[in-house]
């Protein structure tokens, strides 16, 4: 039987291995205050996520190095338990997949939310920008945040909600923070799942650990995108990224 740790990781180590024989110089990175960005194969985006303070103690290794490390070895990164690493490591796994584009569709994970959520109980984990606008378009929303704001339940009542829901929205963060594993375990098995936000890597591979529609992003003009995320703009204020969604069924 595989460590705990190993168990806990297994997703991560999954999408690594998705990436095998796609051994490419990293050629950009970059971490803005809201996104991280590694370009490769193509261009990858990840959260940007900081543990809680003391900042001084979360070191990101080798950094001005980074540049000189190639795919395979910056998409190791995802696996450290200091969520800025992480987030290089997620980001660089996604530069890394090639998007099955025409087995995607052109819509926001919000669209998608409203039509498998009505009537229905929906929790998200996560707050994302959308949360109001869903609310009166489903039965019950349930929203789960580490950093709960006015309205959200604190992320460790995720063993008492969950259970309830048909549907639920994981954020990508959860790779990064390692949660994911965690949160799955508290969802029905007949429950929609579906991964949401740019962190999301659009690969089949998230549909083996339970995921039935991942909706995450492609940047399109890699050079806009890269100048903005440096200069701190948050996901609103990009240019040149596509929001998609692919389904386990692909209805």
């Amino acid at each position: 039987m595989p460590a705990k740790s190993e168990r806990r990781m297994q997703v991560l180590i999954d999408l690594i291995r998705s990436t095998q024989g796609i051994d490419l110089p990293v050629k950009k990175v970059v971490m803005g205050a809201n996104w991280t960005f590694v370009q490769s194969l193509t261009c990858g985006l990840a959260s940007t996520q900081k543990q809680p303070p003391p900042h001084y103690k979360q070191k990101i290794r080798d950094v001005g190095l980074l540049q000189q490390k190639n795919s395979q070895e910056l998409a190791q990164f995802a696996l450290s338990d200091v969520w800025l690493e992480a987030s290089l490591g997620i980001a660089t796994i996604n530069s890394m997949i090639d998007i099955p584009v025409d087995q995607c569709k052109n819509e926001n994970a919000f669209y998608t939310l409203c039509r498998k959520g009505a009537d229905k109980k929906v929790a998200i984990v996560g707050h994302f920008p959308f949360v109001e606008k869903l609310k009166p378009l489903v039965k019950e929303l349930f929203v789960l945040e580490l950093n709960p704001r006015a309205g959200d339940i604190h992320a460790d009542q995720a063993q008492s909600i969950l259970p309830q829901c048909d549907v639920i929205g994981i954020s990508g963060t959860t790779l990064i923070n390692h949660t994911f594993d965690q949160v799955l375990q508290h969802c029905r098995k007949d429950a929609f799942k579906i991964m949401i936000g740019p962190s999301t890597p659009m690969t089949p591979v998230l549909f083996d650990h339970g995921i039935d529609v991942v909706a995450g992003s492609r940047v399109i003009e890699p050079d806009s995108v890269y100048r903005e995320i440096a200069q701190g703009a948050n996901f609103n204020q990009l240019h040149g990224v596509q929001v998609l969604t692919m389904s386990r069924d692909r209805r």
